[in-house]
Protein backbone atom coordinates (compact mmCIF):
# COMPACT_ATOMS: atom_id res chain seq x y z
CA UNK A 1 0.00 0.00 0.00
CA UNK A 2 2.82 2.61 0.82
CA UNK A 3 4.46 2.06 -2.61
CA UNK A 4 1.60 2.70 -4.28
CA UNK A 5 1.12 5.70 -2.76
CA UNK A 6 4.90 6.78 -3.37
CA UNK A 7 4.15 5.70 -7.00
CA UNK A 8 1.11 8.19 -7.20
CA UNK A 9 2.93 10.64 -5.15
CA UNK A 10 5.73 10.43 -7.30
CA UNK A 11 4.00 11.33 -10.70
CA UNK A 12 2.07 14.22 -9.09
CA UNK A 13 5.08 15.78 -7.66
CA UNK A 14 7.00 15.50 -11.58
CA UNK A 15 3.43 16.92 -12.31
CA UNK A 16 3.61 20.10 -10.17
CA UNK A 17 6.68 20.88 -10.96
CA UNK A 18 7.05 20.44 -14.54
CA UNK A 19 5.78 23.74 -17.14
CA UNK A 20 2.29 23.74 -18.00
CA UNK A 21 0.68 25.64 -20.97
CA UNK A 22 0.05 28.65 -18.92
CA UNK A 23 3.45 29.17 -17.98
CA UNK A 24 4.71 28.53 -21.58
CA UNK A 25 1.86 30.77 -22.76
CA UNK A 26 2.91 33.73 -20.13
CA UNK A 27 6.74 32.88 -21.57
CA UNK A 28 6.06 33.23 -24.92
CA UNK A 29 3.83 36.53 -24.43
CA UNK A 30 6.88 38.18 -22.22
CA UNK A 31 9.50 37.46 -24.88
CA UNK A 32 7.46 38.92 -27.85
CA UNK A 33 5.52 41.78 -26.38
CA UNK A 34 7.43 42.86 -22.94
CA UNK A 35 7.34 42.48 -19.07
CA UNK A 36 4.08 44.21 -18.45
CA UNK A 37 2.06 41.86 -21.27
CA UNK A 38 3.41 38.95 -19.35
CA UNK A 39 2.09 40.42 -16.44
CA UNK A 40 -1.18 40.87 -18.05
CA UNK A 41 -0.82 37.28 -18.98
CA UNK A 42 -0.14 36.30 -15.04
CA UNK A 43 -3.20 38.11 -13.65
CA UNK A 44 -5.39 36.96 -16.06
CA UNK A 45 -4.17 33.61 -15.63
CA UNK A 46 -5.21 34.17 -11.92
CA UNK A 47 -8.38 35.89 -12.33
CA UNK A 48 -9.59 32.89 -13.63
CA UNK A 49 -8.19 30.25 -11.62
CA UNK A 50 -10.43 32.28 -8.79
CA UNK A 51 -13.12 31.81 -11.14
CA UNK A 52 -13.12 28.85 -11.89
CA UNK A 53 -12.05 27.75 -7.89
CA UNK A 54 -15.08 29.57 -6.71
CA UNK A 55 -17.43 28.04 -9.33
CA UNK A 56 -16.61 24.86 -8.14
CA UNK A 57 -16.90 25.50 -4.70
CA UNK A 58 -20.48 26.79 -5.36
CA UNK A 59 -21.50 23.51 -6.74
CA UNK A 60 -21.94 24.83 -10.41
CA UNK A 61 -21.58 20.50 -11.26
CA UNK A 62 -24.73 20.44 -9.51
CA UNK A 63 -26.16 23.40 -11.47
CA UNK A 64 -25.34 21.82 -14.75
CA UNK A 65 -26.50 18.53 -13.78
CA UNK A 66 -30.16 20.04 -12.92
CA UNK A 67 -29.85 22.10 -15.90
CA UNK A 68 -28.36 20.44 -18.66
CA UNK A 69 -29.32 22.94 -21.21
CA UNK A 70 -27.24 25.38 -19.49
CA UNK A 71 -24.15 23.68 -19.89
CA UNK A 72 -25.00 22.67 -23.63
CA UNK A 73 -25.28 26.34 -23.74
CA UNK A 74 -21.89 27.25 -22.56
CA UNK A 75 -20.16 24.92 -23.76
CA UNK A 76 -21.01 26.32 -27.54
CA UNK A 77 -20.48 29.55 -26.48
CA UNK A 78 -17.10 28.41 -25.37
CA UNK A 79 -16.80 26.98 -28.91
CA UNK A 80 -17.96 29.62 -30.67
CA UNK A 81 -15.33 32.01 -29.45
CA UNK A 82 -12.83 29.32 -30.04
CA UNK A 83 -13.45 29.70 -33.64
CA UNK A 84 -13.78 33.04 -33.30
CA UNK A 85 -10.32 33.72 -31.72
CA UNK A 86 -8.74 31.08 -34.07
CA UNK A 87 -10.41 32.68 -37.72
CA UNK A 88 -8.83 36.33 -36.05
CA UNK A 89 -5.76 34.81 -35.26
CA UNK A 90 -5.82 33.03 -39.21
CA UNK A 91 -6.33 36.88 -40.81
CA UNK A 92 -3.72 38.50 -38.44
CA UNK A 93 -1.18 36.16 -39.95
CA UNK A 94 -2.21 36.22 -43.45
CA UNK A 95 -1.93 40.13 -42.88
CA UNK A 96 1.59 40.03 -41.64
CA UNK A 97 2.33 37.77 -44.00
CA UNK A 98 1.23 39.68 -47.02
CA UNK A 99 3.31 42.78 -45.03
CA UNK A 100 6.30 40.45 -44.94
CA UNK A 101 5.90 39.84 -48.79
CA UNK A 102 5.51 43.68 -49.70
CA UNK A 103 8.74 43.91 -47.66
CA UNK A 104 10.72 41.68 -49.68
CA UNK A 105 9.95 42.99 -52.97
CA UNK A 106 10.41 46.30 -51.93
CA UNK A 107 14.26 45.22 -50.88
Amino acid sequence: MLSHLLAVASVWLVAAVSPGPNFLMTARIAVARSRGAGLAAVCGIGIATVIWGVCGLAGIKALFLAAPWAYATLKLAGAGYLIYSGIRLIGIAEKRSAADGELAIDR
